[in-house]
């Protein structure tokens, strides 16, 4: 057996601190890129949605749609929570993010969210999350004559494909109702999701077009009181290819990360609707 050996031969010290040096460059360049992309999302927004997706996901289950005591809905509601802790779900988005976009990609849109203009959008945007969907969509209503603030709202949905989100996050909702129920009424059969799954995407696209309008009506409402010329600067910047991967990349990462956490909560979600 070889053994390797501590010898009191001197040590090249140029080549040590070389490689030290390299080392710590190494090391400050990961944990910058890191920061940027960290900056990137908390900017942009992704930050604030990643936060709100657990309560939003235990608030989809009720006694009135599943049947479930309040007990049962409480563990149901602290696994979710875990689940699509908001840590978890960036360190993901944050992954994708890393390999889907370029640093000049990155550093582009870094540079647009840095900017007073972009502040305030995701601020609005960020508050209109806020608001009851029946109160968006009434005072919406009072704002169909703004045709410009419309055509650039439905132009970033279509580019944000934010709608999509939207349909998956109901999907992930309407599954667990799912699970809730059937864990209830048949405790002893075998959950079917490759049964139901059809069922969920028949009825979420008979109503994609209530969803689509949704989406453009959230954007509508939050940006109402936004200077147009600066909601056609921020359109022009998600038009540009930078613009175009960082939206395509952020939600393919969300939608992707909700998938994994979904299924992290629903071994632990059967067990405790089984038991009901």
């Amino acid at each position: 057996m070889a053994v390797t050996r501590i010898t009191s031969k001197p040590i090249n010290n140029r080549l040590l601190r070389f490689t030290t040096f390299s080392l710590l460059m190494l090391m400050a360049s990961f944990s910058f890129a890191q920061s940027k992309v960290d900056r990137l999302m908390e900017l942009s927004g992704i930050q604030h949605q990643l936060e709100s997706l657990g309560p939003m996901m235990a608030s989809g289950l009720s006694p009135e749609t599943t049947g479930m005591s309040d007990s049962a809905l409480k563990k149901s509601g602290d696994v979710l929570a875990t689940a699509f802790r908001e840590e978890k779900l960036a360190d993901h988005v944050r992954g994708e993010l890393k390999s889907s976009l370029t640093d000049s990609e990155t550093e582009t849109m870094l540079k647009w969210y840095s900017s007073d203009k972009a502040k305030n959008i995701t601020e609005a945007e960020n508050n209109a999350t806020l608001v009851q969907p029946e109160v968006l969509m009434g005072e919406v209503q009072k704002l169909q004559d703004r045709t410009k603030l419309l055509s650039l709202a439905s132009e970033v949905a279509e580019l944000s494909k934010a709608a999509d989100m939207l349909k998956e996050f109901q999907k992930r909702i309407a599954l667990s109702v799912y699970a809730a129920v059937s864990a209830k009424q048949n405790p002893e059969e075998p959950m079917d999701f490759d049964a139901i799954e059809p069922v969920i995407d028949a009825q979420l696209q008979a109503v994609s077009g209530q969803m689509d309008q949704m989406v453009v009506a959230y954007m509508i409402y939050a940006w109402k009181d936004i200077p147009e010329a600066d909601l056609e600067e921020y359109v022009a910047v998600l038009r540009t290819d930078a613009g175009r991967n960082f939206t395509q990349a952020s939600t393919a990462s969300m939608l992707n990360a909700m998938n994994l956490a979904f299924s992290d909560a629903m071994h632990n979600l059967a067990d405790i609707w089984s038991e009901e």
